[in-house]
């Protein structure tokens, strides 16, 4: 038994009940949990559509070639299999600065494709979190928490830990910001990149909004390979960096050695040093003052 949950039975408490749970099980802090999800539909979790699914995904990545456009149609698949009326691709830079590269919108929510948003907007242990539990579901903000049984740990008599369960609750403060936002539903799947949280696709709805096991695991396989393919992306591009800058690095060698003169031989690898630091050419102006005041230096030098 794996810590994330796993599915383990569709069941009905009695017969002839139309209500039917999907219970879900993982074992964490020397217990085995049940978690007993209520659905609304006739029969068991059905997982056939995850493999076409996810073959038809990865056949519309392998049409992409940058992050950008790989995680816009990461974007619109999780909102076409989930029903949220918006999905976010959210990038972290090297400060945990959040940028939203993607989204996928019905209009019934705001956009926020290519905002920016501080590192102090999730803080260090939600980061931790969402790099142990790669999914996170509310279903509504509104909610009334259920009670838990037993509430402590039988083995240790202390809370029990719930960092994994799927039905977990969360802040007070974070279901009012949710309400303020005016979206009452929300789905998270962390994006982790050689072993760091690289970013998250993040899901909001403006109604309450339930999304059922099998829909989450097909999320969350989407999610998973778009993390792969980030990977190999990011990967290729640092190679073909290192690449161009050997050339560059064997270019500018080359030329620095083709006459005596070695301001000339500067001069011509000139184009190449700026592509080499990744800067544009100076202004003409700056050019010509220099040119001039290079110039003007020269003829004292010939003076004296």
């Amino acid at each position: 038994m794996r810590e994330r949950p796993s599915f383990a039975a569709t069941i009905r408490l009695a017969e002839g009940d139309e209500c039917c749970f999907d219970v879900l099980a993982h074992r964490y802090d020397a217990l085995l949990m049940l978690e007993f999800e209520a659905m609304t539909r006739a029969g068991a979790a059905d997982f056939r559509h995850l493999y076409p699914l996810v073959g038809d995904f990865l056949q519309q990545l392998n049409d992409h070639d940058s992050v950008e456009q790989m995680s816009r149609t990461a974007a619109d698949e999780i909102r076409a299999v989930t029903g949220y009326g918006r999905v976010l691709v959210y990038k972290f830079d090297a400060e945990g600065h959040g940028h939203v590269l993607a989204e996928s919108n019905d209009g019934s929510l705001p956009s926020y494709l290519g905002q920016r948003f501080p590192a102090s907007d999730i803080p260090r242990q939600a980061r931790e979190l969402y790099a142990a539990n790669r999914i996170r579901l509310i279903s509504d903000a509104n909610y009334t928490p259920s009670r838990l049984v037993p509430p402590h740990n039988p083995l240790t008599g202390a809370p029990n830990d719930l960092s994994f369960a799927a039905l977990r609750s969360v802040s007070p403060i974070h279901l009012q910001y949710m309400r303020n936002m005016e979206t009452l539903a929300s789905m998270s799947l962390s994006l982790m990149v050689r072993g760091r949280l690289w970013g998250l696709i993040s899901c909001h709805n403006a109604a309450p909004c339930h999304i059922p096991f099998d829909k989450r695991t097909a999320c969350e396989q989407l999610g998973h390979i778009l993390a792969l393919r980030i990977t190999s992306r990011e990967d290729a591009d640092e190679l073909q960096f290192r690449l161009e800058v050997r050339r560059v690095m064997v270019s500018v060698l080359a030329g620095l050695t083709q006459g005596a003169n070695f301001i000339e031989n500067m001069g011509s690898v000139f184009p190449e040093l700026l592509h080499f630091a990744r800067a544009g050419a100076p202004p003409s102006s700056w050019t010509t003052a220099s040119s001039a005041t290079a110039t003007r230096r020269g003829k004292n030098r010939c003076v004296r």
